[in-house]
């Protein structure tokens, strides 16, 4: 009650024009110019002392605005903020249009933050019109709600003030870190049918991916063509099939190993082709919704469909084979095992011009929309680099009969190496000839298929200096591939393939994330360092894409990864 007394009095004491004897303009103007002075040297108390004469509203007195500002603001720097805030109410009330009105508002807000007067403070904010002080009025606003203000006082501050996107985005955020609550979900809701706020937006998708918790066991969907139904198969849908089973084999072996960590894995095996029609039919099936996880489909065009519906539907889709990065756009649930098409150039053109002068480059290409995305993405990004790309060439299939005559025709002096980023035997094979008759060495840089050309040895390879982008190696005398391979030749009385090697690895590195993380992984992911599988590696740290690209080269007649340890 004292207290009070005292408050009223100091108020009185104030707002009362104290009648003495006249003083001048420039007498004024001499006694708020050494309290201003007294401010900044910090003599916070001696500033307070020297202005509170010169902060009375008296006649002929222009300077008491100011001397009651900077008495106002030495309190508030000496914490004394009850006598700071009465000088500044009654600034306010004498002076309402004084043109540093702004910073007394601020001022004003400032200090009633501090009191824990919330309301009080943000409309005081809303008096604050100086654009110098937009940014700071909102950041003010930001750091004490975000420090003081729980749930229940946000939402009353949003009943309060329905047309701050501020406070509106503060109550999203905390509810977001929350949680997850269907009342949570539906209040942040409620914000977005009020505010186009792109920052509720994004709260709304982590609270709602925040439902997804970590489970007990993991329904898992593999899209592989088995081609079950089909009586008599090609030579290639044979192919394809072995690869799907061997696959699978892997995949199940990472079934077993889970099993073994404590995590359950229930796989769903489908059937998927080149039928996209039969596709259709299938995702519409409830049970697709259900799935945690889905590997595969290996087709393009198979892949572009499921892509899609597991972006609509938040069903995470890992492509074990593709590098198509199309696959990736605006979809947070497509993951590639492969690096994509544009990170294999990006990650091949950069060492090329690190290691390989001159930085001139030939590049030959088959006419597979493969080979042509392959060899334009090198040339883009080579060409960004500062690299010159002297020979771009598609060797079209009529150009198959006389392709040592078309490579024959090209300059190769001051090349420094040869990019060719295709599988057709009669191009390689022509070219290793040609620079075996003229006696060059170049450096060539291409894919792993021509480690099963019947027509090239190793010795021709490592001769001319052949580098091989995320060649499919196995290290044999690795002891855990030999204790897979042990296993499975037990298991399936067959060696296991390639397939079987990253059927593998696939299953137990997103197993493992989703025994972590469950299936709302999708942030998380990105914060994993380098995981070193039986064949393959993952890296996710910037995004979806694995940035894991390994380039190959011979050394002592064994290739050996030349970029990584």
């Amino acid at each position: 009650m004292k207290q009070s007394i005292v408050y009223i009095i100091l108020l009185i004491f104030i707002s009362i024009p104290v009648f003495s004897q006249k003083k001048d303009k420039k007498y004024w103007e001499e006694e708020y110019m050494k309290g201003k002075t007294l401010f900044e040297k910090n003599d916070f108390k001696g500033a307070m002392e020297q202005l509170k004469p010169a902060a009375l509203t008296t006649e002929g007195n222009p300077f008491a605005p100011y001397s009651s500002y900077y008495y106002a603001l030495s309190a508030f720097r000496l914490e004394k903020y009850d006598p700071a805030l009465l000088m500044l109410i009654n600034l306010r009330k004498n002076f309402p249009g004084w043109n540093k009105i702004s910073d007394v508002y601020y001022l004003l807000a400032n200090i009633s933050f501090i009191k824990g007067n919330l309301s009080q403070a943000i409309s005081y904010l809303d008096g604050v019109y100086d654009e110098k002080l937009k940014n700071d009025k909102e950041n003010m606003k930001l750091h004490y709600l975000r420090s003081y203000a729980k749930k229940e006082i946000l939402v009353e501050l949003t009943k309060a003030f329905q047309y701050d996107a501020v406070i509106a985005e503060v109550l999203a955020q905390t509810l977001a870190e929350s949680e997850f609550s269907e009342a949570n979900l539906n209040l942040i809701e409620q914000l977005m049918k009020r505010f186009d706020s792109e920052k509720i937006k994004e709260c709304h998708r982590l609270l709602s991916n925040s439902r997804f918790m970590l489970k007990e066991s993991y329904n898992i969907g593999i899209l592989l063509p088995f081609y079950l139904d089909t009586k008599n198969p090609s030579e290639v849908e044979s192919r394809r099939a072995q690869m799907a089973f061997d696959m699978i084999r892997g995949i199940k072996a990472g079934v077993d190993t889970l099993n073994k960590l404590g995590l359950k894995i229930n796989i769903f095996a489908y059937d998927v082709t080149l039928d996209t029609l039969r596709l259709k039919e299938l995702l519409a099936k409830p049970e697709f919704k259900k799935m945690d996880l889905l590997i595969g489909p290996v087709f393009n065009a198979s892949s572009r469909i499921v892509a899609r519906f597991s972006k609509q539907n938040e069903v995470t889709m890992i492509n074990p084979l593709s590098p198509n990065d199309e696959l990736l756009k605006d979809n947070d649930y497509a993951f590639l095992v492969k690096p994509s098409i544009s990170m294999q150039a990006k990650k091949m053109a950069e060492y090329a011009y690190e290691h390989f002068v001159p930085r001139k480059a030939v590049i030959l290409f088959s006419s597979s929309d493969i080979d042509k995305s392959f060899a334009t993405a090198y040339k883009e990004e080579y060409e960004r680099l500062a690299g010159e790309v002297s020979v771009f060439k598609e060797i079209t299939k009529t150009d198959m009969d006389n392709v040592a005559t078309i490579i024959n025709s090209f300059p190769l002096s001051g090349v420094g190496h040869i990019y060719v980023p295709s599988s057709e035997e009669r191009i390689i094979a022509n070219l290793l000839s040609i620079l075996d008759v003229l006696r060059i060495k170049i450096p060539i840089v291409g894919i792993s298929d021509w480690l099963n050309f019947e027509t090239i040895s190793f010795e021709q390879m490592e001769k001319n200096l052949i580098h091989f982008v995320n060649a499919d190696i196995i290290d044999y005398n690795n002891p855990e591939c030999i204790n897979f391979r042990k296993n499975f030749i037990n298991r399936y009385n067959t060696v296991p393939s390639l397939y079987a090697f990253q059927g593998y690895d696939v299953l137990l590195f997103f197993g493992i994330v989703l025994k972590n993380f469950g299936t709302n992984f999708h942030e998380k992911i990105h914060t994993l360092p380098l995981s070193k599988g039986l064949q393959l590696q993952f890296d996710y740290h910037m995004n979806n894409d694995n940035m894991r690209v390994i380039i190959y080269g011979f050394q002592e007649s064994q290739l050996k990864p030349l970029n990584v340890e």
